[in-house]
């Protein structure tokens, strides 16, 4: 979907979410009762495409008294899995939600059977005197892919960089200079600025450039990002975003890489950067020894929001938060969203979907307006800052609330386009992103962002929604006794209108959240002729119950 600035028709469709799941917990090595109910109380199902091998790690390394988690592929396939230790005086196991805990008793060996339902797969677990200390392996989620990289470096382990495999493959152009064009056929990895250590990155700065290099200092993939259309080189950008693009067919097996992030405040060619995040990472064509996912993944936040607005942004109006959660979290959502993907032809040409044959669109929306421990971490880091700053969360008015969480999403989640970020960076592709995939990409679309700041307000306490119009996607939440217009826009916003719709008694607001700058609850594109428009509207404030 597309940007902020679109012609939105008068008719909007709204989707409604609601998806609970209710958790228990069996003997240690039994079956989990976790168990998940769509919106019309029919239940999810999923099924591997390798019946052998399901489950998220299958070698694992501990210490003695030391624990790691093994889980299924699907967050779906956790109500029906169990699991047993070959050798319980090695290692013994524990089932809690269809978690695996895997805890070393005795130096030696043991074998973990995971069973869902017919199908067996197993672990291989090594006990040491030691602890084992767990690295950070990201994968490659889509079916029939083993390729992975471990990432290691300042950028990625403090939580300003990420990267991602994409979910599908094709002929992707590149460039090796200004105006040298090549095409491989490939997929590729996305490496993307997912957050600051100080400022508004995009307020501070006018271009990014983005390089992945070698050990030799040789460049692979270089590319630019910029706020100013007079950048040179940045019109040569293919990667649409603050992201670079790597066909995997320029990487080698085995071989270690390096990632500069630089940021200039002046497109004056002799400019030197203000500041740099570094990052590296190994890339692997295949994971034939095994896979361990028990890395963590970290995100950091910070960011200027004038909180009184009173024009001007003060001291304690300077915010950061951060989480650090488990990559499995990421993975098993990610690859139960790719399981969905599909490649659709139209007269017009194809498109890359994971949403075929959902005409208006609820059903994906009921599918992955979602929230999980990831989502709600990230809630409770938010508020978190406010308060580290001296303020108490709960006087706030429910508007106030919501303006700091949509000011949070606007500054920090920044456009990313799915051909780019989840397809093959060619055909058109339309991806819906769980809120999880959107927090660790650092980035998305407007139903991507629109769907992670719904689920926001719903953990803050907020009633939410999400719009639907022909070609763009906006957040909702539910305030009373609220002024869209009492807020002044920043000047680049000027003859904005109010989007609103009266449900039942309450009112629901639009929240823009593909706006690069901070843009109240409420304030839409002029364009869109939304004020005193009559909206079918139905909220999402029941959407998906945690699952963690």
């Amino acid at each position: 979907m597309v940007k902020l600035a679109v012609a939105l028709a008068a008719v909007i469709l709204i989707a409604a979410v609601a998806v609970s799941v209710m958790t228990s917990e069996d003997d240690d090595e039994g079956q989990s009762s976790t168990n998940y109910v769509t919106a019309d109380g029919g239940s999810a199902s999923y099924t591997p495409a390798d019946t052998s091998d399901f489950i998220t790690s299958t070698v694992l390394t501990i210490g003695v008294g030391q624990s790691k988690v093994i889980t299924p592929e699907s967050y779906l396939m956790l109500s029906g899995m169990s699991y047993k230790s070959s050798d319980t005086g090695v290692a013994t196991v524990s089932n809690n939600g269809g978690y695996c805990t895997v805890t070393g008793v005795a130096v030696g060996s043991a074998t973990v059977t995971c069973t869902y339902g017919n199908y067996t797969s197993t672990c291989t677990v090594t006990v040491q005197s030691d602890e084992s200390e767990s690295v950070l392996n990201v994968y490659d989620v889509k079916e029939g892919s083993s390729a992975y990289a471990t990432v290691s470096g300042d950028g990625f382990e403090d939580g300003l960089l990420s990267l991602s495999f994409n979910s599908a493959s094709g002929t992707y152009p590149y460039r090796t200079g200004l105006f040298t064009v090549k095409s491989v056929e490939t997929d590729y990895i996305v490496i993307n600025l997912c957050g600051t250590d100080s400022g508004n990155w995009f307020s501070s700065y006018v271009t990014i450039k983005m390089y992945v290099a070698t050990g030799d200092g040789t460049i692979v993939r270089n590319a630019t990002y910029s706020s100013s259309p007079f950048v040179p080189g940045a019109q040569y950008n293919t990667d649409g975003g603050a992201e670079i693009l790597v066909p995997s067919a320029l990487l080698s097996d085995g071989t270690e890489y390096s990632v500069y992030f630089r940021f200039y405040t002046s497109d004056l060619p002799i400019a030197g950067y203000s500041k740099q995040i570094t990052g590296s990472f190994t890339y692997h064509s295949s994971n034939s020894g095994g896979t361990d996912m028990n890395g963590t993944f970290a995100r950091a936040y910070s960011w200027s929001y004038d909180a009184d607005h009173d024009g001007t942004v003060s001291d304690d109006e300077e915010y950061s938060a951060s989480i650090t959660v488990p990559y499995y979290i990421y993975y098993m959502e990610a690859r139960t969203n790719s399981s969905y993907t599909s490649t659709e032809s139209y007269s017009s040409g194809s498109i890359f979907t994971n949403r075929a044959g959902d005409s208006e669109y609820t059903d994906t929306l009921e599918r992955v307006a979602m929230s999980d421990s990831v989502t709600k971490s990230l809630c409770e880091a938010v508020v978190k800052a406010y308060e580290d700053n001296g303020g108490t969360w709960s006087s706030l008015s429910s508007s106030d609330k919501a303006q700091f969480i949509l000011a949070f999403t606007q500054i920090y989640f920044t456009y990313a386009y799915d051909s780019y970020q989840y397809g093959d960076g060619s055909t058109s592709a339309e991806y819906w992103a769980y809120s999880t995939e959107t927090i660790w990409a650092g980035a998305g679309d407007c139903e991507d962002t629109s769907i992670l700041t719904a689920v926001l307000f719903k953990a803050a306490g907020l009633k939410s929604g999400v719009y639907l119009v022909p070609g763009h996607a906006i957040a909702a939440v539910a305030l009373e006794d609220y002024d869209a217009t009492a807020i002044e826009i920043d000047s680049n916003y000027s003859g904005y209108g109010v989007m609103s719709k009266d449900a039942d008694g309450t009112v629901y607001y639009g929240c823009e959240t593909t706006a690069e700058l901070y843009l109240p609850v409420g304030r839409i594109t002029q364009s869109a002729t939304v004020s005193g428009t009559v909206y079918n509207f139905c909220d999402t404030s029941a959407a998906g119950a945690s699952w963690t």
